[in-house]
């Protein structure tokens, strides 16, 4: 969020004590003081700031392409470590794969965010998840076939999941789409929310950053010693 406003405009995940995974449409052409991160931070009207975290760095993906949405992949570094705690974990990365679809179509899914709940209404106070289900790429392709927004491989569709009428939304931007794994407690972080039909309308798809996909350019960033 932008430093003294406690409404927060884009959405991230941690997967480290200093890096947050997030969309490039959410920082691109930013510096590294527009910003902060909050982490933890369950409610936006909260007086608190201690969750606060000055950006050291902002590693937009070279390939980012504003018109088409594809490759929209943020990476930001924090300049102070994050001390893990109940409201501050770490989401954990998938593993890589060559297989698109590969056992997800049966898995349950779900996205968090503070954006609004339909594009025509206002935004939440407290942070929103919504269970959504995977969508093939191929029918995710069809879904798209009219939008200028052409589908890319690094890309993957959502659709509402049982007794569910919303999807991510306007605000969301950023924010994970996860796998939870509630044996185990993991948490995995798919996918990233980039764009897609309007929330308020039917037939409504989001479209998401297929964190899979772009493993190597993120264990890259991560491994790098300075910005």
């Amino acid at each position: 969020m932008v430093p003294g406003q406690k409404e927060p405009f884009c959405a991230g995940t941690l997967i480290s004590d200093v890096h947050v995974l997030t969309a490039a449409h959410c920082t691109y052409g930013k510096s590294q003081g527009d910003f902060v991160a909050v982490i933890g931070d369950h409610d936006w009207t909260s007086n608190s700031t201690e969750d606060s975290h000055d950006i050291e760095c902002i590693q937009n993906h070279y390939l980012y392409d504003s018109a088409s949405m594809d490759h929209d992949i943020s990476l930001l570094k924090l300049k102070e470590k994050v001390e893990f705690g109940p409201d501050q974990q770490p989401a954990c990365l998938p593993r890589s794969t060559n297989f698109k679809d590969r056992g997800l179509k049966k898995h349950e899914f779900s996205v968090s965010g503070w954006g609004a709940k339909r594009t025509h209404e206002g935004y939440p106070v407290a942070l929103h998840s919504v269970d959504l289900d995977y969508v093939k790429w191929h029918h995710c392709k069809r879904i798209f076939k009219w939008n200028e927004k052409k589908i890319s491989w690094r890309t993957f569709c959502s659709a509402d999941g049982d007794n569910e009428d919303v999807c991510a939304c306007a605000g969301d931007g950023g924010a994970p789409f996860i796998e939870r794994n509630v044996p185990k407690g993991r948490v995995t972080a798919l996918g990233i929310v980039s764009w897609g039909l309007g929330c308020h309308e039917k037939r409504k798809s989001g479209v998401y950053t297929d964190v899979r996909m772009l493993l190597d350019w993120i264990n890259r960033q991560v491994e790098k010693q300075s910005c």
